[in-house]
């Protein structure tokens, strides 16, 4: 499974609990259309760091960084690009 796939299944599986929900669109706003909220963004952050082994820095854990499956895709794109340099937590998802 992908990296999106797996961020996909774990959104449907803790917030959606529909298998009609499996593809949700990079650009659907999670948030706006009241999928998940702040418990849930916490519940992101946790996953996200226990499943890709990254550390995502208090500055990052802003709802913008989060409120899409792409924006969550460009932050584990950057966590893991800085891990590979030997950097420190990317402070935003942007």
């Amino acid at each position: 499974m992908n990296r999106r796939d797996a961020l996909v299944k774990f959104v449907v599986d803790e917030f959606l609990q529909s298998d009609a929900a499996s593809d949700i669109p990079d650009d659907l706003d999670l948030i706006a259309n009241s999928v998940i909220d702040s418990l849930g963004l916490l519940k992101i952050v946790a996953f996200l760091e226990e499943h890709y082994g990254v550390s995502i820095a208090p500055e990052a854990m802003v709802p913008e960084t989060f409120r899409s499956i792409g924006s969550m895709m460009t932050l584990i794109s950057q966590q893991l690009d800085a891990a590979r340099h030997g950097m420190g937590p990317c402070a935003t998802g942007s």
